[in-house]
């Protein structure tokens, strides 16, 4: 998986990914850090790449309006937002990562009918959005 880590993002999730072998781009290194939710989405989209953030109120929706039929050209990205506190994220991300994987897997399957992967992480439960 290539992932797009937002800058909300703290950085031991992104080397935990990066030492689980997937492509990590960063707001802040790869984009300039203050830019806004759309260029990083039109960066992942070109990227072909998984945005991972904690801000799911700006990028869920947008996940959603690329989920509804006829807008197929624009599911080149996926989505992963953490909903627990940041210290909990590598942990949970390790009790989680085949999970996330194999999901990664199905989606691009299935692709254009669906995002890369859209998928909302909690500290109990995860959601994913087919």
């Amino acid at each position: 998986m290539l992932l797009l880590f937002d800058e909300n993002v703290p950085r031991d999730l992104a080397d935990y990914y990066q030492a689980a072998g997937h492509g990590v781009l960063m707001v802040g290194i790869h984009l300039a850090k203050t830019v806004t939710d759309l260029e990083i989405l039109l960066y992942a989209r070109a990227q072909g790449a998984i945005i991972l953030t904690w801000n799911h109120k700006h990028f869920m929706p947008r996940a959603y309006r690329d989920r509804q039929p006829g807008r197929e050209h624009l599911r080149t990205w996926g989505l992963i937002t953490y909903h627990l506190p940041e210290p909990d994220a590598v942990p949970r991300t390790r009790d989680l990562l085949e999970t996330i994987e194999f999901e990664f897997q199905q989606c691009a399957v299935r692709r254009p009918a669906t995002l890369i992967l859209a998928m909302e992480i909690w500290a109990t439960f995860i959601r994913i959005h087919r």
